[in-house]
């Protein structure tokens, strides 16, 4: 992330739709689902930065519309910024 920036995401990737799937326990203090985003890809990246905290993320990739998919290969959570960055097993 660049100085100056620290209130906005890069605007490498930006997103367009989002489908989320929640599942909720009452007798839990978490929650699980799933979430579908569509986004568009400006420049070749090798990490997804998202708001976020305190959120865990157990699989996901990314698919392009030539159904190419791209795994994440890490994560890493940025509690201080309320930032997560998804890194991707290879730049897309």
């Amino acid at each position: 992330m660049t100085q100056g920036s620290s209130f906005r995401l890069p605007r490498t990737v930006t997103p367009s739709r989002y489908a989320i799937e929640l599942r909720l326990d009452p007798a839990a203090p978490t929650f699980d689902g799933t979430v579908d985003i569509a986004v568009t890809v400006h420049e070749a990246v090798g990490e997804i930065v998202l708001n976020g905290t305190e959120i865990t993320v157990h699989a996901g990739a990314l698919v392009g519309p030539d159904e190419q998919v791209v795994e994440i290969d890490k994560t890493v959570p940025d509690a201080a910024a309320g930032r997560l960055t998804l890194e991707l097993d290879r730049r897309t």
